[in-house]
């Protein structure tokens, strides 16, 4: 006998406004999720991201999306906070929300080389904190906070985008080539540690 899940599935992407997360969002919306998006976008970006959650909407779904930094530790804390507040508004209504997808597509790095004559053409610590932190570390954290908010479930997944940047040499792409080893690493450990509670993680 098929069990039906009930459920109500949720997507929490970050980096939805553009690029894999915007075609993630649209795709997982078509599917039946709703859709919680963290993007970082000016004001002439707000319009591709008005559309997108036009389109979202369109598929009868929630769309929830949060303009601001999501490597920021008060800023994830904000979405976080208000992503529980839909939920237990869910759950007040005897729904059963849960992010079933969290997938990180944070694009968000310095392109220069190690080695200038020039120190200010070479990438320095500022520059090379950024992108570890961006495009690695947050991962964790996000991991972390929806983990104690109890928003993930039976089945819930992670993925994270990689490149061959993390195995192949590319001139000026040094940095980002170490963020995405070190998501990679991120990844096999929240594997192992998510093991225990049916959530697995993909890259």
């Amino acid at each position: 006998m098929t069990m039906v899940d009930h459920r109500q599935p949720w997507a929490l992407i970050l980096g939805a406004s553009s690029g894999f997360g915007e075609a993630t969002a649209l795709a997982l919306a078509a599917d039946g999720y709703d859709i919680a998006g963290a993007h970082l976008d000016r004001k002439a970006g707000q319009v591709r991201v008005d559309e997108l959650k036009r389109k979202i909407e369109a598929h009868g779904q929630r769309a929830l999306f949060f303009n601001g930094n999501a490597a920021d530790d008060e800023q994830r804390a904000s979405v976080v906070a208000q992503l529980g507040e839909e939920f237990a508004g869910r759950r007040a209504a005897e729904g059963s929300p849960y992010v079933r997808v969290m997938m990180h597509s944070l694009a968000f790095g310095t392109l220069k080389p190690f080695l200038s004559l020039d120190p200010g053409a070479a990438i320095n610590r500022k520059n090379m904190d950024m992108t570890l932190d961006v495009m690695a570390h947050s991962l964790v954290y996000w991991a972390q906070d929806v983990w104690r908010a109890g928003m993930f479930d039976d089945g819930s997944k992670i993925y994270a985008m990689t490149s061959e940047g993390s195995t192949r040499m590319i001139a000026s792409y040094g940095a980002v080539s170490a963020a995405k080893t070190a998501l990679e690493s991120h990844c096999r450990q929240l594997a192992m540690e998510f093991g225990r509670l049916d959530a697995g993680v993909s890259v």
